[in-house]
C-alpha cells in the first residue's frame, strides 16, 4: 500500500507527509484551501479496510494480525482499537471525502483523478488508471510510504499486499520441463521490463526500468521497493472470506460512530465462532 499524493506543494508549502504529526498538518492546510485530504469511500468496505491495516501495522508492528491469524491473540490488542480510534480522529478532522460512508471506492478513485482530494491511498494496481492517457494527473502525481506513529513498532519499510499472480504446473503434465522454462520466463529481466511498460504493474526483478517507457510513478514505485523488507497479506485475503469480510464490516462501523472497543470486541466473539 502506497500514499498517492497530488498536491501542488509550492502554492500549499507541503511535502508528502513521513510521521502522523506531519499527516494531520498536511490535512489541516488542505482544508482551509478547500481540497479534500484524502479521496475516500467506505461503500466498498476493502479499500478502506486497507487503510486501517497499514494503520496497525504502524503501531503495533506484524504481531498483532499474526497473533489473531495463530489463535494466540484476539481483535482486542491495544493496536487496533489504537487504530480505531485514529480514524475516527481523522473523520473529526475531515481527512476525508464528505459524505464518504456511501462514496465507492470507482467514486473516490474518481475523485483523485479530478484533483478534487490532494491524497489516496491505495495499491500498485491503480497505477493503470493514474497513468493513463486520459489521466490529468499523470505527470504531476507522486507516491510515498504511509506515515509513521510516535513509538510505532511497525517497519515503515513493511509493505501491505499481496502478489497478483501465481504460476503453478499440474502434477500430471506430460511436458513438465517445458513449462518449468515457460514458468522461469516470467522471471527473466527483459520479460518483467516489457510487463511493466505494457502495464504499469511492479516487477518481481530488479531489472532497471527505461523511464522513456515506463510511467514516471511506476519508476517511482520500483525505487522505493529497494528498501522494501516484507510484504504482508490483507486480511481479508489471508483470514479468509467470513472473517476477513467481518473486519472489512467492523471498520465501516467504527467510521460511522461505533466505539473501537465495542466493535472489536464483537469481531472477537465472531472469530471466535467461526474460525
Amino acid at each position: 500500500m502506497h500514499t498517492y499524493f497530488n498536491v501542488d506543494t509550492e502554492k500549499y508549502d507541503l511535502t508528502p507527509p513521513t510521521t502522523y504529526e506531519e499527516l494531520k498538518n498536511v490535512i489541516q492546510v488542505l482544508n482551509q484551501n478547500k481540497v479534500v485530504p484524502f479521496a475516500f469511500g467506505a461503500k466498498n468496505a476493502w479499500s478502506i479496510a486497507l487503510f486501517a491495516e497499514i494503520i496497525t501495522n504502524r503501531i503495533g508492528g506484524n504481531e498483532p494480525y499474526d497473533n489473531v491469524f495463530n489463535g494466540t491473540g484476539t481483535w482486542e490488542d491495544p493496536a487496533f482499537i489504537r487504530t480505531g480510534e485514529i480514524l475516527q480522529e481523522l473523520a473529526d478532522m475531515k481527512a476525508f471525502s464528505d459524505g464518504f460512508l456511501g462514496l465507492s471506492y470507482d467514486e473516490a478513485l474518481a475523485q483523485f483523478m479530478n484533483g478534487q482530494a490532494g491524497m489516496f491511498v491505495m495499491g500498485s494496481w491503480v497505477m493503470g488508471s493514474l497513468g493513463s492517457d486520459e489521466s490529468e494527473i499523470k505527470d504531476v502525481v507522486r507516491v510515498a510510504p504511509f506515515p509513521t506513529f510516535a513509538d510505532g513498532k511497525g517497519d515503515p519499510n513493511t509493505w501491505l499486499g499481496q502478489p497478483d499472480r501465481s504460476l503453478v504446473i499440474s502434477k500430471d503434465a506430460d511436458n513438465v520441463d517445458d513449462l518449468i522454462a515457460f514458468v522461469k520466463g516470467f522471471s527473466t529481466d527483459d520479460l518483467q521490463s516489457q510487463i511493466a511498460e505494457k502495464t504499469g504493474n511492479l516487477t518481481v526483478t530488479k531489472t532497471k526500468l527505461d523511464p522513456e517507457k515506463v510511467l514516471p510513478l511506476g519508476v517511482e514505485l520500483s525505487n522505493l521497493m529497494e528498501s522494501m523488507t516484507q510484504m504482508v497479506i490483507f486480511y481479508d485475503v489471508g483470514l479468509g472470506a467470513a472473517i476477513g469480510d467481518e473486519y472489512n464490516n467492523t471498520i465501516v462501523s467504527i467510521l460511522a460512530g461505533e466505539s473501537p472497543a465495542s466493535a472489536f470486541a464483537k469481531l472477537q466473539k465472531y472469530t471466535e465462532q467461526n474460525r
